[in-house]
């Protein structure tokens, strides 16, 4: 698990950046290394889990049927207009889909991860205000070096 919170607090750290760390696949299709950071932390939890044997209970929340519901609707609502779509659109309609569906399983990961007292809530609050400090910072360096 101590592999979680280290991908896990890089990726609360580098959040902020977002959009500039992005890669172009091409027909305005693009992964941020949020995305990548993001796979890795379900990755790693989903492997944790099953070595462990506690899938179910690590995804048991009662707002996950109704997220799944949406998602699912989400979906079934771009198979049904897909014939509208260009293939390109049909791909970055897809993959913001994903990401949706991919955050919604990390805030499954952040609850089992309090409750187990892997991290705490004032470890998030600090980390969140250590990482806006950072990229104040840089923007006030880019700001007087530019």
């Amino acid at each position: 698990m101590a592999i979680l919170k280290i991908v896990f607090a890089m990726l609360l750290f580098l959040f902020p950046l977002g959009e500039l760390a992005r890669f172009d696949l091409g027909n305005s299709i693009a992964i941020t290394l949020n995305d990548i950071l993001l796979g890795i932390v379900i990755l790693v939890f989903i492997l944790h889990s099953a070595f462990n044997k506690n899938i179910q209970k690590n995804f048991n929340s009662p707002l996950l049927m109704p997220m799944a519901f949406f998602a699912g609707t989400g979906l079934l609502s771009l198979i049904i207009n897909s014939v509208n779509l260009k293939q390109s659109e049909f791909f970055t309609s897809f993959l913001y889909l994903l990401r949706w569906v991919l955050y919604l399983i990390s805030s499954a990961i952040v609850f089992n991860m309090l409750n187990r007292k892997l991290i705490t809530e004032n470890g998030l609050i600090k980390l969140f205000m250590y990482s806006a400090l950072f990229i104040s910072l840089a923007g006030f360096v880019q700001l007087i070096i530019l």
